[in-house]
């Protein structure tokens, strides 16, 4: 008779026997269909969610909740408690949908409460992002919805650029943007990544250019802002994100042997130093969707590519004259890199 206790192996093996067949295939059968689910439709599901929470804030502003933090903290935590069990005892479509506006609505009212409770001038912005991470961790590990999960992953970053532009100075975005940088280093290294954290690296890499795209707002629209926030900070970041995710696609430690990893690196930082943090951070993302073979980050990637390109056209703090050099001077730049990178692989190969 065996003594020792079961191994995971083991366990895992004795589990459909002690949950029946019938359970057990229709589990597998729903994650199945939540994996095979179009992105697509997790996007409009998840703005279809934020219009029916937005309705359901009239009904709560009648029962006078808005007039009392306390009471909307309390409301918030009872419609994200139950939004979570709702999500966990049904799969059909409309209980899914009524969990994840259920999910926005408790989620935002616990905000509003928490923010509400604190004082102009004691840093009530603050208290709402850590409110807000606690809340993304208790999503991704109970709530069942990938749209939930990342909505509210999405949100700390958001709640943490909030609080930084509530300061005096904005020099906290460029660390916002080496963390959302090293995550997403991180988890796009991580082949085999389980669902859970393949969400979480969906938010870190778009975040990533919303965080930048709101930097070099404040520093390319406003002609006279508070404290000017250099922008070589984040340049050197995303420029450095892309030579390690191109160091990771070409194998590692073995690309630096090479001759052409050298140029490119060079390159890449010649080019961070001159041109602005959206347009290395666009490359990136263009980078990890031909190198992941998404195309949902590819046309992400030109997206943002196109938005900071118009924002940096219509910056007011750089002359017309000193936009067309920098332009042209990355087109003919990445042109000769190209040329010189392709002969030198080719001579590599032969």
């Amino acid at each position: 008779m065996k003594t020792s206790p079961l191994t995971w192996r083991e366990l895992l093996a004795h589990l459909p026997a002690s949950l029946g067949p019938e359970e057990v295939e229709q589990r597998l059968t729903a994650e199945a269909e939540q994996d095979e689910q179009p992105r697509i439709l997790n996007f409009f599901a998840g703005v279809g969610a934020w219009f029916s929470a937005l309705f359901m804030l009239p009904f709560f502003y009648m029962a006078d909740v808005f007039d009392h933090a306390s009471s909307c903290a309390v409301l918030g935590l009872i419609l994200f408690a139950g939004a979570v069990v709702m999500s966990r005892r049904s799969t059909h479509v409309f209980l899914s949908q009524l969990a994840l506006s259920a999910l926005l609505s408790g989620n935002s009212l616990v905000l509003l409460g928490v923010y509400l409770s604190g004082s102009p001038n004691d840093g009530r912005e603050a208290l709402p992002m850590l409110v807000q991470a606690v809340l993304a961790a208790v999503t991704c590990g109970l709530f069942q919805g990938v749209t939930g999960r990342f909505i509210t992953l999405i949100g700390v970053p958001v709640l943490a650029v909030v609080w930084v532009f509530s300061g005096n100075s904005l020099h906290g975005l460029h660390a916002i943007t080496a963390g959302l940088a090293l995550a997403t280093g991180l988890l796009y290294r991580w082949e085999k990544r389980p669902l859970i954290w393949d969400v979480v690296a969906w938010a870190s890499v778009v975040s990533l250019p919303g965080v930048i795209l709101l930097t070099e707002m404040e520093h390319g629209l406003n002609p006279s802002p508070r404290q000017p926030t250099p922008l070589w900070p984040s340049s050197l970041i995303a420029g450095l994100l892309l030579i390690w995710m191109v160091t990771e696609d070409a194998g590692g430690i073995k690309a630096m042997r090479c001759r052409w990893w050298w140029g490119l690196v060079l390159a890449t930082l010649f080019l961070a130093g001159f041109t602005t943090p959206g347009i290395t951070v666009a490359m990136v993302l263009l980078f990890l969707g031909r190198a992941q073979d998404e195309r949902v980050l590819t046309v992400i990637g030109h997206a943002f590519f196109a938005a900071f390109l118009v924002l940096f056209y219509y910056a007011l703090n750089i002359s017309l004259a000193q936009k067309s050099w920098i332009i042209a001077g990355s087109g003919a730049f990445l042109l000769a890199m190209r040329f010189w990178l392709g002969r030198s692989l080719r001579k590599e190969a032969a």
